[in-house]
């Protein structure tokens, strides 16, 4: 029996809100069907098949709009006991997201214009916490920490540990030591920041030059630098015109002359990430690079001529799929 008859795309067309394994098990049950979850989920994008996106009927979708100034863990406990019906946070989350249901009172009007002031004058200078018992303090009121937090974000007054000035000077001098960043940023900005506190930005914002760079030995020209990937095989990256690419990519494209497209990769051989003569380099598909990795172990070190083999062999057998899939296209059109 072919697995996609027009019956079972009919069906799988008419229950798409269905979870997948869900579906699975039906049609096991009904078309005694054995399928996978990751076959399934390609029938369904191939044929264009996409869930309707009606998370509820017209009843809880209704009482969930009337009710939206409501806390989701109040909806989801009467929507359980007046409805009857179990949903979780997360349903009711991406239900008032799609359907673009919001609550009718703006969160700003929680705060005074006094409190908003002071929020922006200090949005640089105390974390969520400390704002809130600034402001409870100053003002004697009740705030938490989650209001604030959410109330800056949509306001675009999130907390910075360093303005952009402070960083900016971290970037211009990325040469020096932390100790001397620390004293430099401390005695120009007025700030009191540890030395942690500057390792720490410098990661997260890239200011320094973690990965290993260095003059490149071939293809001399001087404003060419190259770096060490972050990854546990270590490869060669080369900046080219601003932009870094594969070192490897590189190579190849000027030996052969050829462009690498997009669903390309140029691959060593032999497994040596340093080794870039022209035999050790080989420009194969993704999905062919997948399909060694996956079903034939990979690259074989130190010998160039079977992993040249493995490629053939790869390319020859995602061949035969191809065919076997148009096969079954035409099938299914019968």
């Amino acid at each position: 029996m072919t697995k996609y008859t027009p019956e079972v795309i009919e069906y799988l067309k008419k229950n798409s809100d269905t979870p997948l394994k869900i579906q699975i098990e039906e049609l096991e049950e009904k078309f005694g069907l054995e399928i996978t979850y990751f076959a399934l989920a390609n029938i369904r994008q191939k044929y264009g098949i996409k869930r309707s996106l009606v998370f509820y009927d017209t009843e809880v979708l209704d009482w969930i709009k009337k009710n939206a100034d409501l806390k989701i863990d109040k909806q989801v406990e009467l929507i359980k006991n007046q409805l009857g019906v179990n949903v979780s946070k997360k349903q009711i989350i991406s239900a008032r997201s799609h359907y673009e249901i919001k609550s009718s009172v703006h969160f700003n009007s929680i705060f005074t214009k006094e409190i908003i002031d002071f929020i922006k004058k200090h949005k640089n200078d105390y974390d969520n916490k400390t704002m809130a018992q600034k402001i409870n303090e100053k003002f004697n009121t009740l705030y938490t920490h989650v209001q604030i937090k959410l109330f800056r974000r949509r306001n675009n007054l999130e907390y910075r540990l360093f303005c952009k000035e402070a960083l900016e000077y971290m970037r211009n001098h990325n040469q020096d030591s932390y100790e001397q960043l620390k004293d430099d940023v401390n005695s120009i900005f007025g700030k009191n920041y540890s030395l942690q506190q500057i390792k720490s930005a410098c990661y997260w914002y890239k200011l320094r030059g973690y990965q290993k760079r260095r003059e490149v030995e071939s293809f001399s020209k001087p404003d060419f630098s190259e770096r060490l990937r972050k990854s546990k095989a270590a490869r060669i990256e080369i900046k080219i015109n601003g932009k870094w690419i594969a070192k490897s990519k590189y190579v190849y494209e000027k030996l052969t002359g050829k462009k690498v497209q997009d669903d390309e990769v140029v691959v060593f051989l032999d497994g040596n990430f340093n080794n870039f003569d022209l035999d050790n380099l080989m420009c194969v598909k993704k999905k062919e690079l997948s399909f060694v990795n996956a079903y034939l172990n990979g690259t074989c070190q130190n010998n160039g001529e079977l992993t040249k083999f493995k490629y053939d062999v790869a390319k020859l057998k995602l061949q035969i799929c191809e065919k076997q899939r148009q096969l079954k296209e035409k099938a299914v059109k019968k």
